[in-house]
């Protein structure tokens, strides 16, 4: 048997995590892959297209580090991880990040001289990240939290609203997942897991000087439990329930 690694299960979230918004540290991850067509019979409900399963590192290989980094456009980056195994044998790992950056003045000539404006937009490009993660377990079972946030800024004047003050996009992701295997015997393995998260999405901007703010949650709960044997040679059977 071998430590269990931390499935992730961002249903809600999975369509928009394409970019720094995806709310794990990518240098956490040993691979990741990509089963396509269905799977629903292994994987639940939602594995009806395609299955993408991320692999984070073993806490062995994280080591204790930090990293401190800065670079144009007020970019400011840090990140500290520390994994290994406690007296009982069983594996940890925390990791933290974040990161700053005010993006690039951006110059909008249509908006010279409106509204009191010399046309360019400072400090609306910004971005800023705050990472989490924590997994403790062991061979017969593994608890993870993952905890993700990004606010980006992008400059006015889109869908008519103020030229002067940025559009903020808000997205932010906490799960929570528990999972344990059991072999009942030589012949058969009693795998299972339990997880539950949270996406919230916040937008803010301005219209004739007036801040607004629109809000949309979502949330899941779900487990699933599969029960792996070899009862004949040359045969693998697959019992499962999500």
């Amino acid at each position: 048997r071998r430590p269990p690694r931390s499935t992730l299960f961002p249903y809600t979230t999975l369509f928009r995590s394409i970019g720094t918004e995806f709310p794990l540290d990518m240098n956490l991850i040993e691979r990741i892959e990509v089963v396509p067509g269905p799977g629903s019979a292994l994987y639940g409900g939602n594995a009806y297209l395609a299955v993408v399963n991320v692999i984070t590192r073993q806490s062995d290989s994280i080591g204790r580090s930090a990293t401190l980094g800065a670079g144009s456009d007020g970019l400011v980056r840090g990140q500290a991880s520390a994994g290994g195994k406690d007296e009982t044998g069983r594996h940890w790992l925390i990791s933290a990040s974040t990161e700053h950056s005010a993006g690039e003045a951006r110059d909008f000539p249509q908006w010279q001289n409106i509204d009191g404006s010399d046309g360019w937009a400072r400090n609306m490009d910004g971005e800023h990240l705050q990472r989490l993660f924590l997994r403790y377990g062991g061979e017969d079972w593994s608890l993870h939290l993952l905890h993700g946030r990004r606010e980006k800024d992008a400059a006015g004047a889109l869908y008519a609203t103020d030229f002067a003050a940025p559009i903020t996009d808000v997205d932010a992701t906490t799960q929570i997942g528990l999972r344990f295997q059991r072999p009942l015997d030589t012949t058969w393995m009693l795998e299972g897991q339990a997880y539950t998260g949270e996406y919230l999405w916040e937008g803010r901007c301005r219209y004739s000087g007036a801040w607004e703010s629109d809000t949309a949650r979502s949330g899941w709960l779900g487990g699933s439990m599969q029960l792996t044997g070899k009862p004949w040679e040359n045969q693998t059977w697959v019992l499962g329930t999500s």
